[in-house]
């Protein structure tokens, strides 16, 4: 069941690849950034031109514990395709 879980995951992070996340973070903070990659734990994400208050990083790596939210814009075809993926 954990793998089936597993794979499902990882399909809906394949709609949001490249695409411009709003991440907050567990201490307050809110950064902005490509997603990039997400390991295969599913414990790390990676992105690309981070913007954050300290300044812009060219690639950035989050881990997920210390993500509180995180917002991504996906097209109403996009959530049609994840659904009959379901």
């Amino acid at each position: 069941m954990a793998e089936a879980s597993r794979w499902r995951a990882l399909r809906y992070y394949s709609a949001v690849q490249d695409k411009t996340a709003l991440i907050t973070l567990s201490k307050g903070a809110v950064v902005e950034g490509l997603v990039g990659a997400l390991n295969g734990r599913q414990t790390l994400l990676g992105l690309t031109s981070m913007k954050s208050p300290l300044g812009v990083y060219p690639r950035a790596v989050v881990k997920a514990e210390d993500i509180q939210r995180w917002e991504v814009d996906v097209s109403k075809e996009e959530v049609h395709r994840l659904l009959q993926l379901s």
